[in-house]
């Protein structure tokens, strides 16, 4: 079986395409992420008027950890890192009676692998890609570092598949993403209006509906790569925590919000090529979810209610938020990352009363761009590359 290997010039994406690009009848696809990964399976149907749809099989493990770009340096145990996530797919592939042969295989990763060197990439996919034809008999479809573009528009076919806006073909009735998560920042949603940087721009096409997405990531201003540029900033951490320098946080709101806004700022961020949606029309994912709990923030809030919860917050020492959220290894970070969404929600140009939505699930089911990226793929979409025929004919 022949492999093809293409480098896109607009990011560092690389992309193995293996057999046919027709869908089979279910779809494995790995979220390879930048703290872990986790494997889903879908089966490849359509609803009642023909649309594609990505339904989820549910999995007894689907996760493992760390980040598979911790592997970039020993890509010979990659496959000993992966095989757990395998082993639970064919588990329930076998109770529910599927052949592997039926099934496109997929590992997609993000954020935590587009810092890693293009050699060192080739080299663990290439070690991964072997050990999945070997040890299964799934058809290898992609293996590929996206750019954080495909992952605003994968999580933006999730949200709306999950909210049945999809087959309306309105862009109006269709909600926006923004999502948070370590490395990246993205926002993705529909648009009539011209979008001037080609880069931003993607077709999607969903049956007979065609639309056209603006999508766009910022590395760098993900919560964990911009809280570690402020790790010694006492400013962004709550009264006494213990900062690496030996000095302690002060939680000063003003000045934390003028530190971080710098960092924002550099990143051009209040640039966008296109008109933004009112924010209103945004479901907000990951970073925007987990500061709900420990701010007191309802689903539903502004910038004004962040910036009051997080002024409010920013008076508690960091031994009375321990107390109240004893064993949550995550709590040092709620304060700096609703800094950090404020500036960004700020700088993007929102206004400051409209509400967003923020929902880690739709409805009881878990919100995941790996289905939307289900769905691109079994309605016929591929990532920008050359077509199929004239890679293989290169």
């Amino acid at each position: 079986m022949k492999k093809i290997f293409t480098i896109l010039t607009s990011a560092v994406v690389f992309v193995f395409i293996f057999s046919t690009l027709s869908a089979a009848d279910y779809s494995v696809i790995v979220d390879a992420g930048s703290t872990g990964s986790r494997i889903y399976l879908y089966q490849n149907t359509k609803d009642s008027n023909g649309f594609p749809e990505a339904l989820q099989v549910k999995l007894s493990n689907n996760k493992v950890t760390p980040g598979i770009a911790n592997y970039a340096g020993s890509p010979q145990n990659v496959g000993a890192y992966i095989t757990p996530l395998l082993q639970s797919v064919e588990t329930k592939l076998n109770d529910i009676g599927v052949n592997q042969k039926d099934v496109d295989f997929y590992l997609l990763a993000t954020a935590g692998m587009r810092v890693i060197a293009p050699s060192q990439q080739t080299a663990l996919y290439d070690e991964l890609i072997n050990y999945v034809k070997t040890n299964t008999e799934f058809n290898v479809k992609d293996v590929s570092t996206i750019s954080g573009k495909y992952e605003g528009v994968f999580n933006w076919i999730a949200v709306n598949s999950l909210r049945n806006t999809l087959t309306s073909g309105d862009v109006d009735a269709n909600l926006g993403i923004l999502d948070l998560g370590g490395a990246s920042l993205e926002i993705a949603f529909a648009t009539s209006k011209p979008i001037f940087n080609k880069n931003d721009k993607v077709n999607f096409n969903y049956g007979q509906t065609k639309y056209i997405l603006y999508s766009h990531s910022y590395l760098g201003l993900g919560q964990d790569m911009a809280r570690y540029q402020f790790s010694d900033d006492p400013s962004c951490f709550l009264k006494n925590y213990p900062l690496p320098n030996g000095l302690s946080g002060t939680g000063n709101y003003h000045v934390a919000i003028r530190n971080v806004s710098r960092l924002v700022r550099n990143h051009q961020i209040g640039r966008s090529s296109t008109q933004l949606p009112n924010l209103s029309h945004f479901v907000a994912l990951s970073g925007f979810v987990y500061i709900m709990q420990p701010l007191e923030l309802s689903p539903y809030f502004s910038i004004n209610d962040l910036k009051k919860a997080t002024m409010s917050y920013s008076q508690k020492t960091w031994s009375q938020v321990q107390e109240e959220n004893p064993d949550n290894p995550y709590l040092y970070s709620y304060y700096f990352n609703s800094i950090l969404i404020i500036n960004l929600l700020k700088t993007m140009g929102f206004n400051h009363h409209s509400k967003l939505e923020a929902a880690s699930d739709i409805d009881g089911k878990d919100i995941s761009w790996t289905q939307g990226a289900a769905i691109f793929f079994i309605a016929g979409n591929q990532l920008e590359s050359k077509t199929f025929a004239e890679i293989a004919a290169a």
